[in-house]
């Protein structure tokens, strides 16, 4: 019965986060830099916090034999814990082999034991059914056991040796359990067992069965005591009997009235603690209370302080108006734990002081006073913490630096090789080791806050993602650094941010190409085209380099992005023979080219005709440029589909990557690239160009035109710039608040409704048929 049990609850309590939408491990949403397994017991390493499994680091196709295996190494002591490991899940042949290695007489006993025991493993094993179906669980019939206890009886009472009679006991009490022999168990144990054998492990595996066994007689209280037994004294059966207990409270027993001594009700506050899924406060007080000495107070103050740290190391806070650490929210806690460690250190009772020390130390650094942490921390001797003072000794002095010199990138350059890879941290990959990754956050950080953006954006993120940013700072920035001539070893490791670049090319060409395409979203198409011929990613063909159309220079009545350019794009005036020099597809240093002779075009030629063409060529471009326009993705690279890519949901930041930098807002450029510039107000330069047409043009046909598509420049800014309006939900209501970005509609109506653009366009519109009959 208390297996089936136990095993419906691991079932129903481990799928807990396996339908999640985002990372179940904890530590991606902080920095676990104390690590939970400083605690000295590492028998209560299971009831540490993590938040995704019932149990910490629980892998259930893993049986836990560490005490079983101890008291093996106790009794085999010419056999290697290897061979004493193989002998709980080998095959019968392979046992028959380890065996053969062991030829003592007490190896003879042993190989008896083993071999009972096998019978025994092999006649339960439909008991470890693990289905997700509860009515399966239960299909497990009581097995006929009468054999096996016939057969464990005889050799219990000719056992010399004492651990090997435990373990024959064990087995015997477990065939009557399993065969729903529950009283003849219990009497067993009481007879042969409960005052006759020193307390080991196997003394508590036997417990475990009987305890099992009071639950199925519905005396719950009386197994609730032994599962509290159980708890705090064995290694392996800690977690079965955490979770049996569950059962019992559940029917209303504790324990209580057998409780012995303070041992009994730490167990009982221990468990009713972690049950909480947070280590609190209440929980350690009441702990400290009855059993300050206990290895469970180091328990419970460790899911405190785990808890703690959720709050004041959050990860990847980038450009969030943040600090590391991060106390205010956690200042009662803070608080409270550093108090209780003080307590702790001065108690004479507390024998491992080393871990109250190390505490200490922590939790001066978390309050952000690191000269006291660091002189708390020397005074840390232990050697099963050494590993924890080197780690916080290298976090504590970079949390000492006010700025990054080369002494301290030197320094950074032994330890960081690993981390500061080609490969970006992605956005859902664990920051692990947490030290470490802390380390590039405070280091990003500093490198900001000194103006040193190339570098700290480089701790973080990939060279390519700096396509979708706008920020002629950072561009330069980067480029001085990427031309830096002899390195250290730490900005070597920075620049292999660079390192794959698509098409193989070089950082100094690839951020030369990208400040040509910069100068194009900002409507300087000379500097572009310097810029960008200068490159030779211009005659590349990769995600940014590839080649346009030439009907970027047309526009569209019909909105597809997922169309054809050839569906969409059926304006010819680009054809026209004073625009002969545009080819039908060129690189984006020619398409700046072509962008600066039509701006020659319309302002110095003498011809009229050719002046208002080039005007409208301009408009096209910018608004087909422009982040509602068909060829939106040309100057960012990427797809051209998806919404999302081009216009903000209502939960974006509105403040940008570029706007960001120019404020020095933030604490360190880890996620800039979140905040990809969406918006250049090329619609608002396409606009002006098509008021230069209609300035210029007599020709009512094509002046209706430049009035629909400067509708569609007005659009574009409504869509930028009002928050109830998107561009995947505005319905063409006309709203005071949209009036404004209606005026195009409104003159195309008053002035041209008796042209033929006008009643095509009234058909094809739904937004413009709607404007007219409100």
């Amino acid at each position: 019965m208390k297996r089936k049990l136990t095993l419906l609850l691991i079932l129903v309590t481990t799928g807990a986060f396996s339908c999640g939408w985002g990372p179940v491990d904890d530590l991606y949403f902080f920095y676990n830099l104390f690590e939970q397994t400083n605690i000295s017991a590492k028998a209560y390493y299971p009831f540490l916090r993590e938040d995704a499994n019932h149990f910490y680091n629980a892998d259930w196709d893993q049986e836990y034999h560490e005490g079983n295996v101890l008291l093996w190494q106790q009794l085999l002591t010419e056999w290697s814990e290897e061979d004493i490991r193989k002998t709980f899940h080998a095959t019968d042949a392979e046992f028959k082999v380890l065996l053969s290695k062991h030829k003592s007489d007490l190896d003879a006993q042993v190989k008896a034991y083993m071999n009972f025991a096998r019978k025994c493993s092999a006649t339960f094993s439909d008991r470890r059914t693990n289905s997700w179906e509860y009515r399966d669980i239960m299909k497990v019939e009581t097995e006929n056991t009468s054999a096996l206890i016939e057969e464990g009886s005889k050799l219990f009472a000719s056992a010399k040796n004492d651990q090997l009679k435990l373990r024959y006991a064990y087995q015997i009490i477990r065939a009557f359990h399993y065969g729903s022999q529950y009283q003849e168990a219990i009497d067993f144990y009481e007879e042969q067992v409960a005052d006759q054998f020193e307390k080991s492990e196997l003394y508590y595996y036997a417990k475990d069965q009987v305890a099992g066994c009071y639950y199925s007689l519905y005396q719950y209280e009386k197994a609730a005591y032994f599962f509290i037994d159980i708890f705090n004294n064995s290694i392996d059966r800690k977690t079965s009997a955490f979770l049996s207990y569950q059962y019992c409270t559940r029917n209303g027993a504790e324990g209580k009235s057998f409780f012995k001594d303070n041992q009994d009700k730490a167990a009982y506050i221990t468990i009713t603690g972690v049950r909480s899924m947070a280590g609190d406060e209440e929980t350690l007080d009441r702990l400290y209370e009855v059993a300050p000495n206990d290895e469970k107070v180091e328990l419970i103050f460790m899911r405190a302080l785990n808890d703690l740290e959720r709050t004041i190391w959050p990860t990847h806070i980038g450009v969030k108006d943040m600090s590391l650490p991060n106390p205010e929210e956690g200042r009662e806690a803070l608080e409270y734990l550093t108090a209780f460690v003080s307590k702790a250190k001065q108690n004479k009772q507390i024998k491992n002081q080393a871990f109250w020390q190390m505490a200490s130390s922590y939790l001066a650094f978390c309050e952000g006073n690191i000269k006291e942490a660091q002189a708390e921390l020397t005074k840390v001797n232990d050697n099963s913490l050494q590993g924890q003072k080197a780690e916080l000794t290298k976090v504590y002095e970079v949390f000492t630096w006010s700025k990054m010199t080369v002494d301290h990138e030197a320094y950074l350059a032994n330890f960081l090789d690993g981390e500061m890879t080609s490969v970006e941290v992605s956005n859902w990959q664990t920051s692990e080791p947490s030290w470490k990754y802390l380390i590039m956050d405070q280091v990003a950080h500093l490198y900001y806050k000194d103006g040193k953006l190339a570098q700290s954006y480089f701790v973080h993120n990939d060279i390519e993602s700096i396509r979708r940013i706008a920020s002629l700072p950072l561009i330069d920035d980067i480029l001085a650094f990427v031309q830096k001539p002899q390195k250290n070893a730490f900005e070597q490791m920075l620049m292999r941010k660079t390192n794959n670049i698509d098409g193989g090319y070089s950082a100094v060409d690839y951020i030369k190409y990208i400040k040509g395409l910069y100068y194009l979203k900002k409507a300087n198409p000379q500097e572009a085209y310097a810029w960008l011929k200068e490159s030779k990613v211009n005659e590349g063909d990769n995600m940014v380099s590839y080649q346009v159309s030439a009907k970027i220079f047309s526009n569209n009545i019909m909105e597809c992005f997922s169309c054809s350019e050839d569906m969409v794009m059926v304006d010819s005036v680009y054809l026209a023979s004073p625009f002969s020099f545009i080819k039908s597809n060129f690189t984006k240093a020619e398409l700046a080219d072509y962008v600066a002779k039509l701006e020659d075009m319309a302002q110095n030629n003498t011809a009229q005709w050719k002046r208002k063409l080039a005007f409208y060529l301009l408009g096209n471009f910018y608004y087909n440029a422009s982040n509602s326009g068909y060829y939106r993705d040309v100057l960012i690279g990427g797809g051209n589909c998806c919404n999302y890519n081009f216009f903000l949901s209502d939960y974006d930041e509105k403040n940008r990557a570029s706007t960001i930098i120019e404020s020095n807002r933030g604490y360190n450029l880890y996620d800039l690239d979140d905040h990809y510039d969406v918006y250049n107000k090329l619609s608002k330069k396409s606009y002006g160009f098509y008021e230069k047409v209609i300035e210029n043009s007599t020709d009512r046909e094509l002046n209706a035109r430049c009035l629909y598509l400067m509708a569609k420049c007005e659009l574009n800014s409504m869509y930028n710039e009002v928050k109830s309006y998107k561009y995947w939900g505005y319905n063409g209501d006309v709203t005071d608040e949209i009036r404004p970005y209606k005026r195009s509609f409104r003159r195309l109506q008053n002035e041209y409704d008796n042209t033929q653009f006008y009643k095509e366009i009234i058909e094809e519109c739904s937004f413009f048929r709607y404007y007219t009959s409100v």
